[in-house]
C-alpha cells in the first residue's frame, strides 16, 4: 500500500540489528524503516528513496517536531532487491543499504523502542525480516527474531493487512512471543 506504517508492539529494544529486504513495485518514493518507536507519533526512519526518490535520509519523527538528521544523494530502482540494514547502539545510529554505510551519526532522543515499515507514496514487497538485540559488546545475544521465526511472518502478515488498515497499523504482540 501507499502511505502506510506497521510497527511491531512490545518488542522494546534498546542496542539492536534490524535488517530486511524491499523492493518497491511501483510510485515516486522509497521505502521507509522504522526503528526506536516509542509510540506511532514518535520514532526514527531511515526514509530510502525519499524526496521523490533523489535522498536516503534518516529522520526523527515525534511529537516534540520533526527533523531530517542526515541525507545524501540517493534513488531506489523499481523491481530491483535492496537488503537494509539498521544498527542501533547507545546514541549511534548506523545503517547500511546492500551493505555499504549510507549513514552514521549519533542521536539519544529515542533510546529505546520498536521496529516497524513503512510506505510513502510507492507500494513496497518487504521479505525477510530480522531482528537482532545486540550485548555489551556489540554480539548477537539473542537472535529469537530470524526471519523464518515469529516475528518475520507476523510482520510479513501485517504489512500484508495493510492494503484494508488505517494509515497507522499495531501488529498483534501475542505472536511474536510465542
Amino acid at each position: 500500500g501507499v502511505n502506510k506504517r506497521s510497527f511491531v508492539p512490545s518488542v522494546e529494544m534498546s542496542d539492536c540489528m534490524f535488517e530486511v529486504t524491499e523492493r518497491k513495485t511501483r510510485g515516486q518514493e522509497g521505502f521507509l524503516v522504522i526503528f526506536r518507536a516509542q509510540n506511532p507519533d514518535d520514532f526514527y526512519w531511515w526514509n530510502v528513496g525519499g524526496w521523490r526518490n533523489t535522498k536516503h535520509g534518516l529522520e526523527k519523527k515525534g511529537s516534540q517536531g520533526n527533523a531530517i538528521l542526515h541525507h545524501v544523494p540517493g534513488s531506489v530502482e523499481t523491481d530491483r532487491d535492496y537488503r537494509l540494514r539498521v544498527v542501533v547502539r547507545g546514541r549511534r545510529l548506523r545503517c547500511w543499504l546492500d551493505g555499504d554505510l549510507i549513514h552514521d551519526i549519533c542521536d539519544a532522543t529515542f533510546t529505546t523502542g520498536s521496529v516497524g515499515l513503512g510506505t510513502w507514496n510507492t507500494s513496497v514487497i518487504y521479505r525477510e525480516p530480522k531482528l537482532v538485540e545486540l550485548d555489551q559488546l556489540g554480539d548477537a545475544s539473542r537472535a529469537s527474531f530470524e526471519k523464518k521465526g515469529t516475528f518475520g511472518t507476523t510482520l510479513a502478515a501485517g504489512v500484508k493487512a495493510w492494503q484494508a488498515s488505517s494509515p497507522t497499523q499495531s501488529l498483534p504482540p501475542r505472536a511474536l512471543l510465542r
